[in-house]
């Protein structure tokens, strides 16, 4: 550019600072500042602003600030994109008395807060739960000579939602409407959100068709959020029937559709209709992804048809899908359940082999402090598997067993839920037991899944009560 005759201007030095903000600091922004100074070329606001944000993106707002207060001594006044980049730096920071103090300062230097400015402050406030403030910062927009727009009134609508508020959120969507602001498709997706969330999945399809009465017209996240509310809902039915109207309306159901879809019809033992869609997903050229794998296998090993779902998992993983926890956890119980005790037995040893073991010994309850300490002591590697008879020793296969995961280094049972999960594979009787190196270890992280193994309650019973028999 320079050999050619061509003289950086302030557009060229504005994306040059931009660009070493990002990559190299601010600091070294600020040379580049005072080299563009020296060869003439002034800076102007936008210039300034790429620089204070620079700086804000750091976390040195107290920098930023002092730098916004040198400005007009560099012949350059501020302006109101100035202050919001610090005002968002402050919020970030979770400085509220500061940002006050600079919306202040905004209206006295000739700057008054726009409704960028009040956005931003709401959005910032709704995030950390604090709606009352947000809600009298939406207040003060027209004392500014701002009009309040969809994105003042859609983080307090999402806070009230997120709170379970739902009497709140439809008494402010009234609002909105008051206040001459009409709610947008993002407004009535977070109400949608959170009907189905809140089991009122009747009222979610109700307000869907709704919507385009309402000026709104529903989107592909509105069909599939209510969709995946019915199928939870046990309303499969109705959720294909949604799926029918969608398609008719033009709107083009994707892998989230049918994934959602795949696992109402595998809750309600309906196998072949998601195979179905399975096949259908394929010749519309999308590509399957984990969660409709997952889905297929779950209600394949329900069935006990475990060998179709090894051979669902083998094409899965050929295709490029790579299987997640779900998926080993789904396989191995149902291995388990029919007992298939080799073939369970690999399936886990390829789990540990991934490093999900590890990832399970930090599940256990307790404080964050507990959990953060629990991280630090869990090996990288070094897993095993073993069968255990209840002296200790290395066990064959047998009608009565328990399989164990154990990290060699540190003798820490990763995962107890997957003992249980071999304890109801067969008859439990007190010859099958296993004696722990530390019993009061298992106790304690027995249940760290309880969660999605409510069923094993029983198994976990009877296996500690055989424990103190043997014991006694």
């Amino acid at each position: 550019m320079l050999r050619r005759g061509c003289v950086p201007d302030v557009v060229t030095y504005t994306i040059l600072l931009e660009a070493t903000c990002k990559r190299s600091g601010y600091k070294q922004a600020m040379k580049l500042l005072d080299e563009m100074r020296d060869k003439g070329c002034a800076p102007d606001i936008i210039t300034y602003n790429v620089v204070v944000n620079g700086i804000c993106q750091e976390g040195r707002v107290d920098d930023a600030m002092e730098f916004l207060k040198s400005l007009p001594s560099n012949g350059c006044e501020p302006n109101t994109v100035s202050y919001n980049i610090v005002l968002k730096g402050l919020c970030t920071a979770e400085r509220w008395e500061d940002a006050e103090k600079l919306m202040a300062e905004m209206s006295r230097k000739g700057c008054p807060p726009n409704v960028v400015t009040f956005n931003m402050l709401i959005s910032f406030l709704c995030r950390r739960g604090l709606v009352e403030p947000a809600m009298e910062i939406l207040d003060q927009i027209p004392k500014y000579g701002c009009t309040p727009n969809s994105l003042s009134y859609n983080p307090i609508l999402h806070a009230f939602c997120k709170q379970k508020k739902m009497d709140r959120a439809m008494a402010f969507v009234e609002l909105m409407v008051s206040s001459g602001c009409s709610p947008d498709i993002v407004s009535y997706n977070t109400l949608l959100t959170a009907l189905c969330r809140g089991g009122e999945v009747d009222a979610a399809v109700e307000l869907l068709h709704q919507l385009k009465d309402k000026g709104c017209t529903p989107v592909l996240i509105s069909y599939n959020t209510v969709i995946d509310g019915l199928t939870k809902a046990g309303k499969t039915e109705e959720a294909l029937e949604l799926l029918n109207e969608m398609v008719t309306k033009g709107l083009q159901p994707d892998i989230i559709t049918y994934s959602t879809i795949s696992s109402g019809l595998c809750r309600e033992d309906r196998i072949e209709e998601a195979i179905k869609a399975f096949c259908k997903v394929q010749d519309m050229g999308i590509r399957p992804n984990t969660v409709l794998y997952n889905a297929i296998l779950l209600g394949l090993c329900k069935r006990r048809e475990t060998h179709s779902a090894i051979d669902l998992f083998t094409y899965m993983v050929s295709n490029g899908c790579m299987p997640n926890e779900s998926t080993y956890t789904i396989l191995i119980e149902g291995l388990a359940y029919e007992g298939l005790v080799k073939e369970a037995r690999e399936m886990l040893a390829e789990l540990c082999s991934r490093g999900v073991g590890a990832k399970f010994t930090c599940r256990s309850k307790g404080s964050k402090e507990e959990r953060k300490r629990k991280r630090k002591r869990a090996p990288s590697g070094g897993s095993d598997v073993r069968l255990i008879s209840h002296d200790g020793s290395p066990k064959g296969d047998s009608g009565h067993f328990v399989l164990a995961i154990r990290h060699s280094s540190k003798h820490l049972w990763i995962d107890a839920t997957m003992l249980l999960l071999f304890i109801g594979a067969r008859p439990f009787s007190p010859e099958g037991a296993v004696i722990f190196l530390d019993v009061q270890d298992f106790r304690r992280c027995a249940f760290s899944e309880r969660r999605r193994f409510r069923r094993l309650r029983a198994a976990y019973d009877d296996f500690i009560k055989s424990l103190d028999d043997m014991t006694a």
